[in-house]
Formats: structure tokens, sequence, C-alpha cells
């Protein structure tokens, strides 16, 4: 019996161990998937919006690539299939339709920004660079989302009112 318990326990703690390491961004997917419903990328440029992908470009951060990649296997956006691409040098900005900017990315103002990409930080300061939203880690573990607007009317991407009204909204 109280093998068995030991062998319980042990295995527990394993499981919390690796769902920990696992779920870095778990979140971060989660709040993605359903905050893209409310934004309409539109593009004159380019017939990306109207590919058979949707493509997602982060920029220096493998951990959150794998787990895009692992959140949305099977998953469509938009009816898209998600196809999530690693740039570590970024000096031109391939086709996507977003590019997600974490605190692991260096030099974010080296390239010259496309007013059809939706530019998505992670634990950044929304009021510099080129992010329209950023995702950010509250005190409570909870998600935050914030809308820097003058990105957003610089842009052609249009966002929907409900968002706003969930977001924190800095002019």
């Amino acid at each position: 019996m109280i093998k068995t318990i030991s062998i319980f326990i042990f295995l527990m703690i394993i499981f919390v161990e690796s769902y920990s390491q696992i779920d870095k961004f778990g979140d971060l997917c989660l709040y993605f998937e359903k905050t893209v419903k409310y934004i309409e990328l539109t593009s004159d440029e380019s017939d990306i919006i109207h590919s058979e992908k949707f493509v997602i470009v982060v920029l220096d951060d493998t951990d959150l690539v794998n787990e895009l990649n692992d959140y949305f296997t099977g998953k469509t956006i938009k009816n898209l299939k998600v196809e999530t691409v690693l740039l570590k040098e970024y000096n031109h900005l391939p086709d996507c339709n977003v590019c997600f900017i974490t605190e692991n990315t260096k030099n974010i103002e080296i390239f010259e920004t496309k007013p059809s990409v939706l530019y998505i930080g992670y634990n950044l300061d929304i009021k510099k660079n080129t992010i329209m939203i950023n995702y950010k880690k509250a005190e409570n573990n909870d998600i935050e989302i914030e809308i820097n607007l003058q990105n957003v009317k610089k842009s052609e991407i249009e966002i929907y009112y409900l968002l706003y009204e969930i977001a924190t909204v800095y002019k």
C-alpha cells in the first residue's frame, strides 16, 4: 500500500513539473486563438490572407514556436491551416499574417513593417515599437490584453469593438 502511494505521489510530481514546463505559453496560445476572431486582417499588397495557410512568424523565441505548433496542430484560424515560422535573422519579414515579438526578440525595429501584418507582443511595453496588441502577464497569473491604437490606425488591420471593450487601449 505504501509503495503504491509513493509511486502515485512520484508520478504526480513528474506530471506537475512537466506540465508547468510545457505550458509556458499555453495561456498565450488560448488568448491569441480567442482574440484573433475579433480582428480583420486585410491586405492590398499580398494575397497571403487569401492563401491556404495562416502564417505566424515568431521572432527569436523557439519555445513560443513549439508551443504554437503543439497548440494549433489540427486546428485552424479563420478556416486556414496554421503554419508557424521561427525567424532568427529578421532583416526582412516574410509574408505572414501575424508577427509575434517577445522579450527574447532583439533589435525589433530593424525591418520595415508591413501594414497588413498584425504585430503582437508578449510582456512588452505596448507604447514602444510596432506592437498593436500586447498580451501581458498580470499579477494573478491571468493575461491582460493591451491595444496600441496609434499602431493599429497606421495598419490595414481592423479590430472589432468587442476586443476594445475587454482590452486596455493606449492612444
